[in-house]
C-alpha cells in the first residue's frame, strides 16, 4: 500500500493549496466550495446547468481528431456531450514535449477517475476534458523533456528548432527536422525497457517533421488515455474561438472592472496572511493578442489609452471594443483569465489542476460574478512520487524516509550522530534569533519607533551567514561519509531532480516504456482523488 505525505511536507507547496487540503473554510470559501462534501458538488451541478452552452460542442471537438484515430471510449463521450445536461471534468495543460512531465499524466488520470466517480451523481453524462493550453508563449515550457538519471549522469531533451522565435505561440509551430535527433536519442535511452517498442512507435509516428507540435502531443495523450475516454481539445481550434467571441465583448465591455475583479479576490488572500500566487498588473488587462506572425502580446494601458505590446499604437476604449467584436480570434486569455474561458466554452463541473493553478484559482472567484459564468468547484490532481528498486535499495541502507529525501540534501546527511546534533544547534540558533527580532520588534513598537525596515536588512544577512557557516559545517562532516553523500545525491537526482519534484522533471514516457498497464494500474488502484495527499508509490512492488 502506497506510503501518503502531507502537502505541508512537500517542498515549494503554496500556502493556499496547503490550507485547501486541510479543509480551511475561508479558503474553501475563495475556491467555490469543498469539492469533498457531495451537497457542495449539488450545488455547482445546478448552478452549472442553468448556464446553457450552444449545442454542437461534441461535434467541434470530433473535428480535432482529423489527424488522430478516436477510440471508442472518446467517440462515446464525444456523443455524450451533446446530451441535455451533460457535465464536464476539465483539466488542462501546455502541449508538453513527448506527453510533458509526470505531472500532466498525473492530471490527465485524476480528471478521469472523477468523471468515472462522480457520474454515478447524476443521469447526465459526466466526461473528462483535457484543456491543451496551445496559445501560450513560452515555448522553453514545452520544448524539454527529462528521464531519471543513470549512474549519475542527467538524461535531458532540448527541442531547439532552427525556426525558434521568442514570443512566438506554440500552436502555429511545425514540427522541423531536429525533433528527428531526440527521438532517436530516446529510442536510444528507453531501448532495454521492457514495454518500449510500442511506445516508441508512437512517438515516431507522431513527432514526425512537419507536423504541428501540439497535434503530437494529442496523439501521445490519446495513446495513453484514449481507451478511458479522455478527449482532447485545442483552445485554438476555429470553432471554439468563434464561440468565444461574446465572451470577448463581456469581458471588454468593462475591462478596469475585470481588473478589480481580481485585485479584490486577491485582497481576499491578503486577509488570510496568503500570498498571491500571480502578481497583479494595473498597467495591463488579462488579455494576450496573436499577430499574423504568431507573436503574442499582451494588452497594455489603462481607460481610453490601450496598446498591444509596448511598442503598439494606443486606442481607446471604443477601439478596444471593437477589438473584442471584430478581431476577438486574435484575443487569448492570461493565466487568470483561462479559466473563465474554460468555464465559459464548456460545462465545466470540476476542475482539476495543480497546486499552483489551485493557489491562483484562490484569486479569481469574484471575476466569475462579474461575467456571470457558474463557477466550478476545484479539485487537486493526483500527486506521487514514484521509487523504484534502486532508489528503494539506498534508502533502505541509511535508514532513511522518502519524507526525509524529500526534505532535501540537508535533511538526509544530518540524521546520523553529530551531524545530527550540530544540525540542530544551528536550528536552535536560529530559533532563538528569530524570537530575539520579534521582540526587539515588539519593543521599539511600544517605545513608538520604527524599525521594521532596518530589522529585516540586519535579518537577512545574519540569516545568510548563519546558514552559510551551517553549509560549510554540513559539507564538511559529508566529506567525512563519502557512500553516505553518494546515496544523498544519487537519492536527491531521483527525488528531487534540479531542485523539484519528481513529478515536475521526469518526462511519463520512461515509466510506460518500463512498467507498461501496471504503471496506470498502481496509479488508479492507490489514489484517491477525494483525499488530497502525496502518494509514494513503490513501482518495485
Amino acid at each position: 500500500m502506497a506510503e501518503k505525505l502531507n502537502w505541508s511536507s512537500l517542498p515549494n507547496i503554496p500556502r493556499a493549496m496547503v490550507e485547501f487540503a486541510l479543509q480551511n473554510p475561508a479558503v474553501m470559501g475563495l475556491l467555490g466550495g469543498d469539492y469533498r462534501s457531495r451537497t457542495v458538488r449539488r450545488a455547482a451541478l445546478e448552478r452549472r446547468r442553468k448556464f446553457a452552452i450552444p449545442p454542437g460542442l461534441g461535434h467541434i471537438l470530433r473535428e480535432g481528431y482529423i489527424d488522430v484515430g478516436i477510440t471508442p471510449e472518446i467517440e462515446a463521450n464525444l456523443a455524450a456531450l451533446e446530451q441535455p445536461g451533460a457535465l464536464a471534468i476539465v483539466t488542462g495543460q501546455q502541449a508538453g514535449l513527448f506527453g510533458g512531465p509526470l505531472f500532466t499524466f498525473y492530471k490527465a488520470l485524476t480528471t478521469i477517475m472523477l468523471a468515472q466517480q462522480l457520474s454515478a451523481e447524476t443521469s447526465a453524462p459526466v466526461v473528462p476534458l483535457f484543456w491543451m493550453e496551445t496559445a501560450d508563449a513560452d515555448f522553453g515550457e514545452v520544448n524539454r523533456a527529462a528521464l531519471p538519471p543513470v549512474d549519475d549522469v542527467p538524461r535531458r531533451l532540448v527541442y531547439t528548432p532552427d525556426d525558434m522565435v521568442s514570443g512566438k505561440s506554440v500552436c502555429l509551430h511545425t514540427l522541423r527536422p531536429e525533433i528527428t535527433g531526440l527521438i532517436s536519442r530516446l529510442r536510444e535511452w528507453l531501448a532495454e525497457l521492457p514495454y518500449s517498442r510500442d511506445y516508441i512507435a508512437v512517438l515516431e509516428r507522431a513527432y514526425k517533421p512537419g507536423r504541428r507540435m501540439t497535434e503530437a502531443f494529442r496523439e501521445i495523450m490519446t495513446k495513453f488515455f484514449g481507451s478511458l475516454g479522455l478527449i482532447t481539445l485545442d483552445a485554438r481550434h476555429p470553432a471554439l474561438v468563434a464561440r468565444a467571441a461574446p465572451f470577448w465583448e463581456a469581458a471588454l465591455e468593462r475591462p478596469l472592472k475585470l481588473n478589480q475583479a481580481f485585485a479584490a479576490s486577491s485582497r481576499q488572500l491578503t486577509e488570510l496572511r496568503l500570498p498571491w500566487q500571480v502578481q497583479l498588473r494595473d498597467d495591463a488587462l488579462p488579455v494576450m493578442h496573436i499577430a499574423m506572425d504568431g507573436i503574442r502580446r499582451r494588452l497594455l494601458g489603462e481607460q481610453n489609452n490601450w496598446r498591444i505590446g509596448k511598442d503598439g499604437p494606443p486606442f481607446d476604449d471604443v477601439e478596444l471594443k471593437r477589438l473584442a467584436r471584430e478581431e476577438n480570434a486574435a484575443l487569448t486569455p492570461s493565466a487568470l483569465l483561462r479559466p473563465l474561458l474554460q468555464d465559459f466554452l464548456l460545462p465545466t463541473w470540476i476542475y482539476v489542476g495543480g497546486p499552483a493553478e489551485i493557489a491562483y484559482q484562490a484569486q479569481i472567484g469574484l471575476a466569475y460574478d462579474l461575467l456571470n459564468i457558474p463557477r466550478p468547484l476545484v479539485a487537486p490532481r493526483l500527486t506521487a512520487t514514484l521509487i523504484e528498486h534502486p532508489t528503494r535499495r539506498w534508502l533502505e541502507r541509511q535508514g532513511w524516509t522518502v519524507g526525509e529525501a524529500l526534505g532535501g540534501r540537508e535533511l538526509l546527511l544530518r540524521k546520523r550522530g553529530s551531524s545530527e546534533a550540530l544540525s540542530e544547534l544551528f536550528d536552535n540558533g536560529t530559533s532563538h534569533f528569530e524570537g530575539w527580532v520579534k521582540r526587539i520588534a515588539q519593543a521599539a513598537e511600544d517605545a513608538d519607533i520604527e524599525l521594521g525596515l532596518e530589522l529585516d536588512q540586519a535579518g537577512r544577512k545574519i540569516n545568510y551567514q548563519w546558514n552559510k557557516l551551517k553549509a560549510m559545517a554540513l559539507n564538511k562532516i559529508a566529506r567525512r561519509d563519502k557512500t553516505r553523500v553518494e546515496h544523498t545525491d544519487k537519492l536527491t537526482a531521483r527525488l528531487l531532480p534540479d531542485g523539484v519534484l519528481q513529478e515536475r522533471h521526469d518526462s511519463a514516457v520512461y515509466y510506460v516504456a518500463a512498467y507498461g498497464p501496471g504503471f496506470m494500474n498502481a496509479l488508479m488502484v492507490e489514489a484517491d482523488a477525494m483525499t488530497p495527499q502525496h502518494l509514494v508509490i513503490d513501482l518495485g512492488e
